[in-house]
């Protein structure tokens, strides 16, 4: 692929405004130096770069700034103590990214230039760990730019003495252009900054623009913050609030538009090559942009794998066909798209094989196919597509030598699809709990959630502690729910698609006789592989711990356990032996292999001493520590020492709820029962 194919195909414009012809630049670039200090070439690259967009029209002209190699933070406080501050050589700044100089962000930066003073720099010629230090310093560009504002993907340049490389970065990796030489043919660069600021996409200003997401403006702020103050008594009025603010708009099938305004970043990923998930808070809009009330919103937005399932089609599985409410003890579900799913034709694609038994039968989560997108739906993928709610860089960055088939599986595979849910429940997290009793309620319909959804097909896979929250919204039936089933398995679509008959005794009986067995050529299935080792390691089941064997619901109801355990001895006064010590005593030690983590486990399982929960004034909490003991020895039941099976039934939803419930008719203390945080040693 040469230069100008490379701009044609990763720099989709709009071809109704036609490129004029490149200005004259003179020896603007002949005047960048090569093989000196690195820091001189930045002001003539600015230099030249200004002239090269003279005649760009001013509502889209880029400004190109010196930055000088100087530090810039990372787009948000949360996660910044983690992330080394990134060093931008030169920026661009575009009108409608509003820039307070001097006080430089991600968010203003429309793109950036990385300078190496000689040829021998460019890091795609050999690997060396200068060179991979290279291709960090680009992606740490590209992955702060695509945080701060919410891109899809987004480009940086690396100018290498006289040559120049353009990298394109989305989630699933890079592709970079071919090396050109940049002082004799400037004329590359024009183009690629007229098609970068001309978007295919209508509404957008750059290539890769989020067309669903606008960041806040000055209007929008204003009006987070009056509903903030109303509505939400923990917010605080900072900085980082005000960088959190965007607009979602979301789209149903009936093609009725819904505007969400978020004011809270809850967490965020900050890996560029993952699911990088993104959790906001936020409000729902009318028409006026007025808020529709006092209640508030989950926006969560992940990038899954095409290799596996999607969390709305979950989320869709739990809900009440009669209703259309989400199962009790599940955070609720309003609204959510998998923008960069497959095609009919990919789905043709993968069917072609099948009378060969090598064909990837399209199963939709409960087992059944799935059915032919219509018109409509196709015609809305394919321009979710052409925006890059899906990557590129997975198949572009093949590995050749394979087989066509094996090649088309590491793209469904590796490719990743932009996946947006929208949820009502905003919870709590476990360790605020106002008193113990709401701790052990929370639990308690978190695990009734948990049943619910096995029995609707699906087991979880990642019960942790960001992942089963405390409820208090007074409108709500349950105290305590799960979310997150990014990690999800569906036992539905497993039984169907070996046939076998799709009911919960089926599903049981296979863990009966062939959990414990390890996997085999058989059990091969990205999409829902049952034996696949998911999960925190830091709440995952002895078993899970030890290998790949089926995850059951039963290895989640431990992870229960261990995730009860682990708020009870930071969050309250119990009595365990080791104090302090207790947390690595029982969980391993800080960068613990799964190996130690697993030993740990076992070793409290099966010889570890009971201990009790006291109250302020010194008594016994006997609700948490009768839930504590009896869960305890209920556990282990759950693993054995070697590759036998379990004796059954084993771990049920039933013998959990029922320690519970048993525990919540006790007397629980009534004052000054919040948490007491024990400091990690």
């Amino acid at each position: 692929m040469n230069i100008d194919d490379y701009l044609n195909f990763f720099v989709p414009s709009d071809e109704s405004v036609s490129l004029p012809a490149c200005p004259p630049v003179g020896s603007s670039f002949s005047s960048i130096g090569e093989g000196g200090a690195e820091k001189l070439m930045y002001a003539p690259l600015v230099r030249a770069l200004t002239r090269l967009v003279k005649k760009f029209p001013a509502k889209i002209r880029p400004k190109f700034h010196n930055y000088g190699h100087t530090e810039m933070k990372f787009p948000f406080e949360l996660h910044a103590k983690d992330q080394h501050p990134t060093k931008p050589d030169v920026i661009a700044t575009i009108p409608s990214l509003r820039l307070v100089a001097p006080l430089y962000r991600w968010r203003h930066i429309a793109l950036v230039f990385e300078l190496k003073a000689s040829q021998q720099d460019d890091p795609m010629l050999t690997e060396t760990p200068t060179n991979w230090r290279t291709l960090i310093q680009l992606a740490k560009s590209a992955r702060n730019i695509m945080l701060a504002q919410g891109r899809l993907y987004c480009f940086v340049v690396g100018i290498y003495g006289g040559k120049a490389r353009i990298f394109r970065f989305d989630h699933a990796g890079a592709i970079c252009s071919p090396a050109f030489e940049y002082r004799e043919r400037p004329e590359i660069l024009h183009k690629f900054l007229w098609r970068l600021f001309h978007p295919a996409v209508e509404g957008c200003t750059i290539v890769g623009q989020d067309p669903t997401v606008s960041l806040g403006t000055a209007e929008d702020r204003e009006l987070a913050e009056e509903l903030a103050k109303d509505y939400d008594p923990e917010w605080k009025h900072t900085p980082e609030t005000r960088k959190a603010v965007r607009k979602f708009v979301v789209t149903d099938d009936g093609g009725k538009e819904t505007t969400y305004l978020a004011y809270k970043l809850i967490s965020l990923n900050p890996r560029l090559f993952s699911r990088s998930a993104m959790i906001w808070e936020a409000f729902k809009l009318d028409a006026k942009r007025k808020s529709t009330g006092e209640e508030r919103y989950i926006i969560k937005d992940t990038w899954r794998q095409l290799g596996r399932l999607d969390e709305a089609g979950f989320y869709e599985m739990l809900r009440d066909e009669e209703t259309s409410e989400t199962v009790y003890g599940v955070a609720k579900y309003v609204w959510g798209r998998d923008y960069g799913g497959e095609t009919n034709a990919e789905r043709e694609e993968a069917a072609k094989p099948q009378q060969a038994g090598k064909g990837r039968r399209v199963l939709s989560h409960t087992g059944q196919e799935v059915p032919a997108l219509s018109a409509k739906e196709e015609e809305r993928l394919a321009q979710d597509i052409f925006a890059g709610h899906r990557t590129v860089s997975a198949g572009h960055n093949r590995d050749m030598k394979l087989p066509r088939e094996k090649m088309l599986e590491q793209v469904h595979l590796y490719e990743r699809s932009h996946v947006r849910t929208v949820l009502k429940s905003v919870g709590t997290p476990l360790s605020e709990f106002q008193d113990t009793k709401e701790l052990a309620t929370a639990f308690r319909d978190a695990i009734e959630g948990h049943r619910q959804a096995y029995e609707k097909g699906i087991v979880h896979r990642d019960i942790s502690e960001g992942n089963v929250m405390i409820c208090r919204d007074p409108g709500s039936p349950f105290k305590g729910f799960i979310h997150d089933f990014d990690f999800s398995f569906s036992w539905l679509r497993f039984l169907a698609k070996r046939d076998m008959v799709v009911a919960l005794a089926t599903w049981w009986q296979h863990c009966i006789e062939h959990g414990h067995e390890p996997a085999g050529p058989g059990d091969a299935d990205a999409l829902n592989d049952s034996k696949e080792r998911t999960g925190t390691p830091l709440f995952m089941a002895v078993q899970v711990l030890q290998g790949k064997m089926t995850h059951e619901a039963r290895h989640d109801l431990e992870s229960f356990f261990w995730l009860f355990l682990f708020i009870i001895l930071q969050y309250t006064n119990h009595r365990h032996p080791s104090g302090h010590a207790a947390i690595n005593e029982i969980f391993g030690t800080p960068g613990c292999t799964l190996g130690g983590c697993m030993l740990a486990k076992q070793g409290f399982l099966g010889f570890g001493t009971p201990f009790s929960i006291m109250d302020s004034n010194g008594k016994e909490n006997i609700g948490l520590t009768y839930i504590l003991q009896e869960f305890h020895v209920l556990c282990k039941r759950n693993f054995t020492g070697g590759a036998a099976p379990i004796a059954r039934p084993g771990v049920t939803h039933r013998l959990v709820l029922d320690i519970f419930d048993r525990a919540l008719t006790m007397a629980w203390p009534k004052t000054n029962d919040g948490p007491r945080r024990w400091e990690l040693p």
